[in-house]
């Protein structure tokens, strides 16, 4: 690890002590909740996004998965259900949260690993309904495929409609903004994901996709122009479309 990871780290430490684990631990030690000094172990800041005050859990009350890699003396493969100590573990490569009810939130876990504390954080919100997006998302992908087999074109541009703005709204359901939350019109998906173009957070190809997508929709669902669409482009939008899915789901993580 380099010397300014190692200050990054500490700094990270030192935030999350400061601001959240400390004064819980405090809280608790004056209401007499908590020993005097308090042997922490682990901690986790749950982060919710629907505006409620961040949650602390200390020691016992942390349940959380952690993907880990392990150290280079572990040499046998590790199964599921095996052990895995301490001196086994190189570093955190993620972590998530397994309550149901913790699903949609952001969250830090801080976690004594032998003698060292280890930070893992994760500040993507709405886990669970974006990808219940998505799941949608992938339904409309499909039929906008076999309706490009057979030509239908202004059936691949409604369907790709639908599946875009899905997919973008599961994209940016990772902040924690209610307003997405209440969103039943196509107006503040379509602004906030050009925004996301603009700051360079999402791929302009991926951008440039959706808004052409949604610029054929009138002439392809409502019949208020000829549909301008070939082939070419109607498959080059499907699969500009499916990178876009492919990069969100790939926010999501694999825990």
């Amino acid at each position: 690890m380099r010397d300014g990871d190692v200050d990054f780290g500490d700094s990270v430490f030192r935030h999350f002590m400061d601001m959240f684990i400390g004064p819980e631990i405090v809280r608790r030690q004056a209401q007499g909740e908590a020993p005097v000094p308090y042997p922490l172990e682990r901690a986790l800041v749950v982060f919710h996004s629907d505006g409620r005050s961040p949650e602390v859990r200390l020691n016992g009350e942390v349940k959380a998965q952690i993907k880990v890699k392990l150290s280079e003396s572990v040499t046998e493969p590790v199964k599921v259900g095996d052990p895995v100590l301490a001196h086994h573990i190189a570093s955190i490569e993620r972590t998530s949260l397994v309550e149901s009810e913790d699903q949609n939130c952001g969250h830090a876990l801080i976690i004594l690993i032998g003698d060292k504390w280890c930070v893992s954080f994760d500040f993507v919100y709405n886990k669970a309904l974006s990808r219940e997006h998505l799941r949608v998302a992938s339904q409309f992908l499909d039929a906008a495929t076999s309706a490009c087999t057979r030509g239908h074109w202004p059936v691949v541009v409604d369907t790709l409609c639908s599946a875009s703005e899905l997919t973008a709204k599961a994209y940016l359901l990772g902040a924690p903004d209610e307003s997405l939350l209440r969103a039943k019109s196509h107006g503040l998906i379509s602004s906030r994901t050009n925004l996301h173009g603009k700051l360079g957070n999402l791929d302009p190809k991926h951008v440039d996709g959706f808004n052409r997508i949604w610029g054929l929709r009138h002439d392809a669902r409502y019949l208020r122009g000829d549909l301008s669409i070939s082939e070419e482009e109607a498959s080059g939008l499907l699969n500009r479309l499916r990178q876009f899915y492919s990069f969100v789901e790939g926010r999501l993580g694999d825990l």
